[in-house]
């Protein structure tokens, strides 16, 4: 079946801004306030938003979507309310 998507959080490095969370595929969209923008896959629990900057309070979802367009499945809502000093490392894996 299909794994559940997660989004754990934003994290910014090297002039990036990664979208971290669980069970990405190279499906996977990122969405800010609805609207879908350019991502590039990255690993599992790791997606970088390209040509984005999040600002405070903005809604951030990942959706699994096909190639025809076809969504299967949206994580919850995340609400951005900026990266954390601490989010400055991109996890290897996800610890539960």
């Amino acid at each position: 079946g299909i794994r559940e998507i997660k989004v754990s959080g934003v994290s910014f490095v090297d002039d990036n801004y990664y979208v971290l969370g669980e069970n990405f595929t190279k499906s996977s969209k990122v969405y800010v306030n609805g609207k879908g923008k350019n991502t590039l896959f990255v690993s599992p629990d790791v997606i970088i938003l390209e040509d984005y900057v999040p600002v405070d309070g903005d809604i951030i979802t990942v959706r699994q979507v096909t190639n025809d367009f076809v969504e299967l499945s949206e994580t919850e809502i995340y609400v951005f309310t900026g990266v954390s000093k601490n989010d400055t490392v991109i996890p290897e894996a996800s610890e539960d």
